[in-house]
């Protein structure tokens, strides 16, 4: 019931900017006529910039799929169909829970819980944007969301281009010094007459053709895999190997101990000595 309630709003607001773009401002003329004057530019010039309706939409769909690869494949088709284009892509798997133990000497088992999702950025043509939402939604498990931006460029495109021609105007009506800092000052003007232009073609390439942004996601997945072990301790030699290696290092350290005392036999004699005498101050005692 959500998903239809979101998208019966979506269609309704992009039905509404359909009907707003087919007709003009019943004063776009003079509009122009009078910005043009303010610029210095002929009125005739101002008039055929006329006041044109630029409306950009852009669109945004946050839903769960049954499988993000299948999903993301699926919509770049769709897109491509429609005379689109996807020029932002990106798989990626969150990585939550881990286990792992081993299975063999030099293997472990590892099982790690993934969460699979994508981003999408496609461009469509702005009249099918209704018919790709409508397409994109009934590929969708669960539509958690869905927006529609409307975004009325018109004054900024009638801006870009009374600016274009008051500059140009200007560069016509002016002639070229010789190397003189006239040049840099018409250097800069043709500069910027042609970011307007620029401006202009923009604002024209994101009136024909809509952005939508695209968020996949789908339920966990467990991930199976037989890594090498790479913990040090637990390679060595067999048990046999080891029992010897023990016995000749017990032998070892038993010589290492004798030697040790070897190098003790001064305290040894001293310690003998005094013993000797100890025992005998009792019975030098009894005689007398």
């Amino acid at each position: 019931m959500r998903t239809l309630l979101l998208l019966g709003a979506l269609v309704a607001t992009v039905s509404a900017c359909n009907q707003q773009e087919g007709y003009a401002p019943e004063q776009a003329q003079s509009d122009s006529v009078a910005a043009g004057g303010g610029y210095g530019l002929p009125a005739d010039t101002a008039a055929a910039a006329g006041d044109p309706v630029k409306i950009v939409k852009t669109a945004g769909l946050r839903m769960k799929v049954g499988d993000v690869y299948a999903g993301t494949k699926d919509i770049a088709g769709l897109v491509r169909g429609l005379g689109g284009t996807v020029s932002h892509q990106e798989l990626l798997a969150n990585e939550g829970a881990h286990k792992e133990w081993v299975i063999a000497g030099d293997s472990v088992q590892v099982l790690t819980a993934a969460h699979p999702a994508a981003d999408l950025v496609v461009r469509v043509p702005s009249e099918r944007l209704e018919e790709f939402v409508f397409a994109v939604s009934d590929r969708a498990r669960f539509l958690h969301s869905s927006a529609l931006d409307i975004d009325d460029r018109s004054l900024a495109y009638l801006e870009a281009y009374l600016r274009q021609q008051a500059r140009e105007g200007f560069l016509k009506a002016t002639p070229a010094s010789v190397k003189g800092r006239g040049d840099e000052r018409r250097v800069a003007l043709r500069d910027e007459a042609i970011s307007q232009a620029l401006a202009q073609r923009q604002i024209d390439r994101d009136v024909r053709w809509s952005t939508v942004r695209l968020a996949l996601w789908q339920d966990p997945v467990l991930r199976r895999e037989v890594r090498v072990n790479t913990d040090m301790d637990s390679y060595g030699p067999p048990f046999g190997a080891r029992f010897l290696q023990g016995l000749g290092r017990g032998w070892s350290g038993f010589l290492t101990v004798l030697v040790g005392l070897a190098h003790l036999w001064p305290f040894l004699l001293v310690a003998a000595a005094a013993w000797l005498v100890y025992r005998a101050q009792p019975a030098r005692k009894a005689s007398v």
